[in-house]
């Protein structure tokens, strides 16, 4: 196959895209597609190869796998190499028993399917995922293991029936694609057989089945209308489009038009993709592509603040200049299968033989593996890490362990009458906590505060659901009947004297609108107007972390945790609109208000770290310590408390 510099530089067109979306440009929202770019040059290029060996009656498997493993092995297992040292060095053990996974997954090329089980590629936690992007190198060996067996099949016996046999597959994968898009948008992203048109798309420009062209303003048309597909996609493109599916065909057949207009013509487009700086950047895109998200995933895993873009164009720098000794010192030398021409000063190494490629292969894929099971094996390896450290990250644990029973949802939900209680084992509870995920942990707080006069806490929570009455939102239906039956039960309960109201209120202002503090009023006057003693519990601090991982990190690091939390101002200025709506709500002898901040915050600080615990579990919810750190707040309500009445009379 006559080498083309264009196609290089439309490997740079295609990294450098997915480089900047990586990097959190907005411009480059649709940077993501350049893998798409990246799989229709493989399977134009790697057809080429074959399809010519298949004429000229040479073709070997064993060389073309030879070839494969020369090719994607050595930069991959580099990086693989540095990956893992820093994330021996840096990763949380959680975090390290999850690339471990990974680990294992990328090194027998399976990463694609390992992360379809997982979180989508658009979801916050996918940035700390270091080897993430190997999906793609998962797809393209997986589609290589049966793709030149089918050629060789087709070529031997149906060699008319080539293109046609393709051209079926690729339309039956580009509609699994578009239906799965709409099922299941991960399955549709990760998984070979909805992807594998996008690599049959430039089998089939390989294969000379479109027609030809020949004349220059035909050519001129199409390169142009190509790099207008492309530059459509990287920049009008985001995360929320459905993808890949129909919108994949964009990007597709830009790169497909780009290449098959220069085949025969030397196009302005093809010219401008042959410029000797965008070639270089197509040489090294593969490199850059594995070691710019290793290297970005693993500063956000040790920063403890999202990283700056000055941050982050350092890294992608670093990355470059990786990528550039990459290419140069390990991809170039062991991909040659043919010694160069030899001098006195320096003689040409010779070539690896082809059983060697295979022994190192299977050797360096063995020890990667051997890394992944120790990782896995060992829960992270947690003996690298202090004991402080480690008992900051158990913190993901400090919830309610009997949430999975206690807790309610759509999939279970709970009556009243059987509720969990907590407190004395022998009481009648005379006290309620009511609310969504927030309720739970308070709940078991106030249960322990409730124990200590002879009562009980009874525990009514519903993942997602703040106690109001009409919700307009399908997804909180049945929330509301659950509400309703709830208030009912409540009204109906002789023993129940309070009533503790808690809610995420931003999370609640987002599902049902500013009409459910109305909706919580509603409630709160009906239990009032019904005998009951009610306590509304005003928000407390959120984050844009997870408090323990962000604890444990900054432990590991040697820092000051005190310094770790939210500026009083911002929190107050984040929580206004949730206050003044629960202050408006009518001021009754019955109705109390209750606000976890006073223990929380000072007035420069709130603190996620106290007497030697993390105060959350992850980056809204209260910790059992948190919420034991703020039940004195409460504990007026079951009796005599330590608090003191003067500090429970300021609690709002």
């Amino acid at each position: 196959m006559v080498h083309r510099p264009d196609i290089d530089g439309l490997r740079a067109l295609a990294v450098i895209p997915v480089v900047l979306f990586h990097m959190d440009l907005a411009a480059f929202g649709g940077g993501f597609v350049g893998v798409d770019v990246f799989f229709v040059i493989s399977g134009f290029l790697i057809t080429s190869i074959i399809v010519g060996d298949l004429e000229r009656g040479r073709f070997s498997l064993r060389r073309f796998y030879e070839r494969r493993i020369r090719r994607i092995f050595p930069a991959l297992f580099t990086v693989l190499a540095v990956t893992t040292v820093l994330a021996a060095v840096i990763l949380l053990p959680r975090d390290l028993e999850d690339y471990s996974k990974t680990l294992v997954a990328t090194s027998v090329f399976a990463s694609n399917i390992h992360f379809f089980r997982q979180a989508g590629y658009f979801d916050a936690e996918s940035h700390t995922k270091p080897l993430l992007h190997t999906w793609s190198l998962a797809v393209e060996e997986q589609f290589y293991i049966f793709f030149p067996l089918l050629l060789i099949v087709l070529h031997r016996f149906w060699p008319r029936r080539l293109k046609g046999v393709l051209a079926v597959l690729a339309v039956a994968s580009f509609v699994a694609s578009v239906i799965t898009v709409h099922v299941d948008q991960s399955a549709a992203f990760y998984l070979a057989h909805t992807r594998a048109w996008e690599l049959l798309l430039g089998s089939l420009l390989a294969l000379g089945a479109f027609p030809a062209i020949r004349r220059a303003g035909v050519a001129e048309s199409a390169a142009l209308a190509g790099l207008v597909m492309l530059g459509v996609s990287f920049v009008a493109y985001t995360e929320a489009t459905v993808f890949p599916g129909a919108a994949a065909l964009l990007p597709c057949v830009g790169a497909a038009l780009l290449i098959h207009s220069g085949t025969l013509v030397r196009t302005r487009a093809s010219r401008f993709l042959s410029l000797r700086p965008l070639v270089f950047v197509g040489l090294i895109s593969y490199s850059l592509y594995l070691w710019h998200w290793a290297l970005l995933s693993m500063a956000r895993h040790w920063t403890l603040d999202p990283l700056t873009m000055g941050q982050t164009t350092v890294v992608v720098a670093i990355a470059a200049l990786a990528s550039a000794a990459s290419w140069k010192f390990i991809e170039q030398p062991l991909r040659a299968r043919r010694p160069g021409p030899a001098t006195v000063a320096a003689p040409a190494p010779p070539p690896l033989r082809v059983p060697v490629v295979f022994r190192w292969a299977g050797a360096v894929s063995a020890i990667a593996v051997l890394l992944g099971v120790f990782g896995v094996a060992t829960g992270g390896w947690p003996a690298r890490m202090e004991p402080r450290v480690l008992a900051l990250d158990a913190a993901q644990l400090d919830f309610n362990t009997q949430r999975p029973e206690c807790h309610a949802d759509d999939e279970t939900p709970i009556p009243y009458r059987d509720t969990c209680r907590y407190g004395a084992a022998s009481a009648v509870p005379r006290y309620a906590v009511w609310g969504d995920s927030h309720a739970v942990e308070l709940s078991l707080a106030l249960g322990e505060a409730a124990a200590q006069a002879g009562d009980a806490v009874r525990m009514v929570s519903y993942s997602g659901c703040p106690p109001a009455l009409t919700i307009a939102s399908d997804r909180l239906a049945k929330c509301a009947e659950h509400n309703r039956e709830t208030l009912d039960a409540m009204l109906a309960d002789s023993t129940l004297e309070t009533v503790f109201l808690v809610a995420r209120y931003s999370q609640a202002r987002a599902d049902v609108g500013a009409s459910v503090f109305t909706e919580i009023g509603r409630v709160a006057s009906a239990l009032a107007d019904g005998g009951k003693h009610v306590v509304l519990v005003y928000p407390s601090p959120e984050y844009a972390y997870s408090v323990p991982i962000q604890l444990a990190r900054a432990a590991h690091r040697g820092e000051d945790l005190a310094t770790i939390g939210l500026a009083r101002a911002t929190f107050d200025a984040l929580r206004a609109p949730f206050v003044r709506a629960l202050d408006a709500i009518r001021e009754d002898p019955r109705i109390d208000k209750v606000d976890p901040a006073r223990r929380l915050c000072d007035q420069v600080r709130c603190r996620v770290w106290a007497d030697g615990h993390a105060l959350y579990f992850d980056d809204d919810h209260l910790s059992v310590s948190g919420a034991r750190y703020v039940a004195p707040l409460f504990e007026r309500y079951f009796g005599e408390g330590e608090a003191g009445e003067e500090v429970i009379a300021a609690a709002r």
